[in-house]
């Protein structure tokens, strides 16, 4: 079946490209080169996850219950790649 672009959304476009093209400068979303902001992060199974950035610390403590370990709900690996996500 043949599907044809609404014209309103050809308008929206054509305004947007219109935009777009008439800024004089452009700034990228990130710096060319990585950043070394300091970051360290690690999960442990019997306290929890802590994150640093900087001088800038915080740790989470596994509530009570919660069990860290290998063939469980969560495993050392899962934990370590939340603490990734905290950082972030």
């Amino acid at each position: 079946a043949c599907r044809f672009t609404p014209p309103e959304v050809h308008a929206n476009l054509t305004w947007a490209l219109s935009i777009i093209s008439h800024l004089r400068s452009k700034i990228p979303l990130c710096p060319p080169d990585p950043i070394n902001i300091g970051w360290w992060g690690d999960a442990s199974s019997s306290f929890g996850i802590g994150v640093i950035i900087s001088t800038y610390w915080a740790p989470w403590k596994w509530k009570l219950g919660f069990e860290v370990r290998q063939g469980h709900n969560y495993d050392i690996g899962q934990t370590k790649a939340l603490s990734v996500k905290l950082g972030l």
